[in-house]
């Protein structure tokens, strides 16, 4: 298929795809806000506040683009100690959890579940598992069969996504 397509194609196509996971990324982490809407908003806190947490992920994509093709585990490496890292900081600063919580470090219960669904499904059924409890989770009849078949589409465009790109460098 990579032979057919014009180099152009191929690179904007790419380039499109990183762009907007990184804008999706960006307002999902925000509360809805598009960068946009964030870096010409005129607000110098809360463009403050974006470049602080969203600074550390550039520099790691930038490690992680450079390591990556160089051997695979060096992204994984990356990824572990960028956790790593961010609880030594919490550590030497003397920063609990629950004040990184309050600074929007992590995301709280009440931002994961959405409330509107609590009514319909029940808090407790479908309130967020712990960290790698998927395969618990599923052998406990604890997955929203309705939000997997709402996210079918976007999963099947990132699978054909993905088999174009291995079809491009199959050739």
């Amino acid at each position: 298929l990579g032979t057919f397509l014009p180099y152009s194609v191929l690179c904007g196509f790419f380039s499109a795809v990183a762009i907007l996971l990184w804008a999706l990324a960006f307002t999902v982490d925000n509360a809805g806000k598009s960068w946009q809407s964030v870096f010409f908003s005129g607000d110098s806190a809360l463009i403050k506040t974006c470049l602080i947490h969203h600074a550390p992920s550039l520099v790691m994509g930038i490690f992680m683009y450079i390591l990556g093709p160089k051997h695979p585990l060096f992204v994984i490496a990356l990824v572990a100690s960028s956790v790593v890292l961010f609880y030594i900081t919490m550590w030497f600063t003397g920063t609990t959890f629950d004040e990184a919580l309050e600074a929007g470090w992590f995301w709280s219960r009440d931002d994961l579940v959405y409330k509107e669904s609590i009514e319909h499904v029940g808090f407790h059924n479908w309130a967020p598992p712990a960290p790698f409890s998927g395969i618990a989770s599923l052998l406990n009849g604890n997955v929203h069969w309705g939000a997997v078949r709402a996210g079918l589409g976007t999963m099947f465009a990132m699978a054909t996504l993905c088999m174009l790109r291995n079809s491009i460098h199959g050739i």
